[in-house]
């Protein structure tokens, strides 16, 4: 089986040539979407978010966006900041939440900050968020706690000394099996249309068919009923009160 191939992205890649990501054979994209300053309660937008948003679309790339989840900040602050931004700029994927920043208060409060988002961005969207992580990262948390991250799909940062078509990642506990797998953060950046030196490269855990059935490929991607897009809203701006 060929595993579907993809690349990720953000702003330090520069602007990203999607043609020629695609003609490189990636048929999926995940770019970063949100984030917030560490020292201010003030969100933004990639830089390179529209760009990868329309170059995915445009080129028929299946797509993806994710929130850097800071660890000291309101975890549903960012999570509206978040939905705003996604209800924009629809992709394929669900959710996506990345879970790697260790300027933690705590390991136990930055895993509530996890759950609270994923469990607020689900009750928004009706949709399963997706976990990415490391392996190492993962491993900081308490066993018994962190079981209930179980039931997001698992979204793995692993990199091997060497990868095959055959290598699979070692999945961390308390996941059993994973959907995507960044296995290298050092391919070279101008092969797949980056403007930086290197670029990461991810398989998705099935073939090409498989990963648009997976994600449901072909159905129109979900907006917000005006009275969702009011509630978001409401829960953002705290001062309308």
């Amino acid at each position: 089986m060929t595993r579907a191939f993809g690349i990720d992205t953000s702003h330090w890649d520069g602007k990203v040539d999607w043609a020629k990501a695609k003609s490189a054979g990636a048929s999926f994209g995940i770019f970063k979407l949100t984030d917030f300053y560490k020292n201010v309660q003030t969100g933004f937008v990639d830089s390179q978010a529209a760009n990868s948003w329309k170059g995915t679309k445009e080129n028929g790339i299946v797509s993806g966006a994710w929130c850097w989840l800071q660890p000291k900040h309101d975890p549903k602050v960012q999570a509206n900041f978040y939905l705003d931004a996604w209800y924009k700029y629809p992709t394929n994927m669900p959710p996506i939440l990345d879970f790697e920043d260790r300027n933690v208060v705590s390991w136990n409060d930055m895993l509530w900050r996890a759950c609270t988002w994923l469990e607020y961005v689900e009750e928004q969207t009706k949709k399963t968020p997706i976990v990415y992580t490391s392996w190492g990262y993962v491993n900081e948390f308490d066993k018994q706690k962190r079981s209930i991250l179980a039931r997001y799909p698992l979204w793995l940062a692993q990199y091997p000394y060497v990868f095959t078509a055959n290598s699979k990642p070692t999945v961390p506990y308390p996941w059993n099996d994973w959907v995507m797998w960044q296995y290298s953060d050092k391919a070279v950046g101008s092969v797949y249309g980056g403007q930086s030196s290197t670029m990461d490269v991810n398989v998705f855990n099935g073939d090409e068919n498989a990963m648009k059935g997976y994600f449901k490929v072909g159905q129109m991607p979900s907006q917000p009923s005006d009275a969702e897009k009011l509630a978001i809203l409401w829960d953002a701006h705290p001062e309308l009160h």
